[in-house]
């Protein structure tokens, strides 16, 4: 199952549940947070670092700065996809 498969089938138990469900909405939305986390989405490219010639940018999800080549962002933990793979 993909993340955001889960995402959609914990939205649907949202639904379904109501307000008579022992699951927090905190705790639900922390879960559908942590699983969009996980599908990877591209940074916004801003430049090459001068000493190392990779690129830089920023994460789509907290805009910390991450590097090329990093798989997750070391601020928030966001999936990142340069763009030199399928992920």
């Amino acid at each position: 199952m993909k993340p955001s498969e889960a995402v959609a089938n914990i939205e649907y138990a949202r639904k379904w549940l109501g307000s008579e469900s022992d699951f927090s909405d905190e705790a639900l939305d922390m879960s559908i947070s942590a699983l969009e986390k996980q599908e990877p989405q591209r940074p916004k490219i801003k430049g090459l670092l001068f000493y190392s010639y990779h690129m830089y940018g920023s994460c789509p999800c907290c805009k910390g700065q991450v590097e090329e080549g990093w798989r997750f962002c070391p601020w928030c933990g966001q999936a990142l996809n340069w763009g030199d793979d399928d992920d």
